[in-house]
This record gives structure tokens, C-alpha cells and sequence, in this order.
């Protein structure tokens, strides 16, 4: 499903589930906080450097993979936009959450009323860093749990507190529960360490 080398199997997958290929956007992911607004004259194309895409375009289909990392599924049932983004560590350190929301308040979303709901990632107790790694994460202590040398990270809870303290109501915050390094048929590159860029795709589209 990567961009490189498995480019063809993503497009073909993604036509199967009502996403042609001139009519899908891709995300060039790098791991940072930048959300791309994209419209329909974006069909089939590959939006670099960015690791969000969002939209007010109907039966635009938005498109990005995943390993370990967080994608947010987010809607805004009152000006009919959609968003999709990527978040690992260095994404939430830089608070892509926030930016997700300030992305929709550009079309004058109010946060309380944006629907979110984050797809299966890596679960803490198989997510363990190196505690300088943890830093940008202390204003959110209950994320970090110190075992032995690291420290086991719970991206899911900084996404959600960054959600919550962006406006975001608790209720309108969903979160797959599956570990993607305990589920044999998610991807996880901590648990299968390829030697191939392997990966699995999110898609979401809003069809009128």
C-alpha cells in the first residue's frame, strides 16, 4: 500500500471500496503537522510533505498509511467537511491534534461539534521509547509510564487530551481499540521489522 512499490496495489484496493483513482488524494507523509486542503481538481494526486488532507469537496476521497501511528477520521456535520490525518510521536510532540482542529475552524467549524474517531495503533504496552522521547509529552503525565530504561508511551491518550483541550467534546471522540502489534491481520512495523516499506491505508470520502 506504500507510495513506493505499492502504489498500483493501494489504487486498485481503494477502487474496490468506491475510491477511483481520479478522484482519490494521497498523502507524502513526514511525519510533521502540516494539513493540506485539497479539492477535486487534486484527484490522483500524491500531496507531498504533508501528513493531513481536508476537505469541503464531496466524493473526494482522502487517502494515507499507516504502521503504528494514529490516523483521525474527523467530520464536521455542520459544513460537511472531512478530514484525515496522520499522527505518530513526533506528529502528536508538535501537537497535530490541535492543527486538526484549527484546520476546520478555517471553514467555521465550531470544535465542539467535530466528530473524530482514531483507527486501530499501537497500544502503550508496545510502545516503549527512550524517555527523552517522552518530553514533549510531560504536560500529560498519565501518557508516560517509566519501565526499567524507557518509558511506555500511550499515544491514544495524548490524542484525545489534545482533542479535549482543543474544544473537542468527549463524547464525540472514538477510538478503535485494536493494538496493531497484537492483531496479525493490522500491520505493525515494531513487531514485523520489514525489510520493504509495507504499510496499511486509511481512506475516507464524504459522498453526496
Amino acid at each position: 500500500m506504500s507510495l513506493n512499490g505499492g502504489f498500483a496495489n493501494r489504487q486498485a484496493y481503494l477502487a474496490t471500496h468506491g475510491c477511483p483513482p481520479n478522484r482519490t488524494v494521497h498523502a507524502g507523509l513526514n511525519h510533521g503537522t502540516r494539513i493540506s486542503e485539497v479539492t477535486a481538481t487534486d484527484g490522483g494526486r500524491v500531496i507531498e510533505a504533508t501528513d493531513g488532507l481536508i476537505t469541503a469537496a464531496a466524493n473526494v476521497a482522502l487517502a494515507m498509511t499507516s504502521a503504528d501511528c494514529l490516523l483521525a477520521y474527523a467530520y464536521d456535520p455542520d459544513h460537511q467537511v472531512i478530514a484525515l490525518v496522520h499522527a505518530g510521536r513526533r506528529g502528536l510532540a508538535g501537537r497535530m491534534m490541535t492543527a486538526l482542529v484549527e484546520a476546520f475552524q478555517r471553514f467555521g467549524t465550531r470544535p465542539e461539534h467535530l466528530l473524530v474517531t482514531i483507527g486501530p495503533s499501537i497500544c502503550p504496552q508496545h510502545y516503549a521509547v527512550q524517555p527523552a522521547d517522552a518530553v514533549p509529552f510531560a504536560a500529560w503525565p498519565a501518557a508516560g509510564r517509566r519501565v526499567g530504561e524507557y518509558v511506555q508511551l500511550d499515544l491514544r491518550l495524548v490524542a484525545r487530551r489534545q482533542l479535549e483541550e482543543a474544544g473537542v467534546g468527549q463524547a464525540n471522540i472514538a477510538f478503535d481499540p485494536r493494538c496493531t502489534f497484537e492483531e496479525a491481520e493490522l500491520f505493525s512495523y515494531r513487531r514485523d521489522h520489514p525489510t520493504t516499506s509495507q504499510l496499511q491505508v486509511g481512506y475516507l470520502m464524504r459522498r453526496s
